[in-house]
């Protein structure tokens, strides 16, 4: 983990371009040998489903296999969740209250099908009359040339869960990140923001995910 001062002008950066567009690139969060390490790990979690005790992925639709117990599988995952760049970053944004509710990856297969299309995170109850900042820790583990991560800027703050249509969308579109990147990239985004996995995806794509 490298060193870090809190209240630095990188981090006061970095909040800012997360609070005005929803979504920030994160500067070196490990080294070469942890992403070695830690696409090691996952891979050997891929090779085969779990079952009768043997660990593996699990499924929840055809187009991925999905590693659920990160942090149980390398200390290279906990510290990535863990910099001091992302938990400041994270106190700051959400409150200094904020935990790790989630810890999972996934390799995409290759496919056509537009199935994770444009739309906003549930994971909270529908009753609440605000709802609240969550964000996510995105990192890749592979170089993703096709079927990234997509984000429309400034779209954060959306009050419900909803499923877009590309018509519904409109010149929001004109707003849309696309994470094209290499292995080892990082970045936060605010799951309130209107996002998708694009298509199509042309190789495997493993990808892991951090929910504060």
């Amino acid at each position: 983990m490298n060193a870090f001062k809190k209240g630095t002008p990188l981090v006061d950066d970095l909040l800012a371009t997360l609070e005005r567009d929803g979504i920030v690139s994160l500067p070196g969060l490990f080294d070469a040998e942890a992403l070695a390490r830690m696409q090691r790990d996952f891979t050997a979690r891929v090779q085969h489903v779990s079952y009768n005790g043997m660990i593996g992925y699990t499924t929840k639709d055809p187009y991925r296999r999905f590693v659920d117990d990160l942090c149980g599988i390398s200390r290279d995952f906990i510290d990535t969740s863990t910099h001091p760049i992302v938990d400041e970053i994270v106190r700051r944004y959400i409150s200094h209250e904020a935990i790790i509710t989630e810890a999972k990856g996934w390799r995409s297969v290759p496919t056509q099908d537009d199935f994770h299309g444009w739309h906003n995170d549930a994971w909270y109850h529908p009753d609440l009359d605000e709802v609240p900042r969550q964000l996510k820790l995105a990192v890749y583990l592979s170089d993703v040339n096709s079927g990234e991560f997509q984000y429309l800027r400034g779209t954060h703050g959306q009050r419900r869960h909803k499923h877009f249509s590309v018509r519904e969308l409109g010149d929001k579109l004109e707003r849309r990140t696309s994470m094209r990147a290499t292995a080892g990239t990082a970045f936060l985004f605010d799951v309130s923001g209107i996002h998708r996995q694009a298509i199509p995806i042309l190789e495997e794509r493993d990808v892991v995910f951090f929910v504060y």
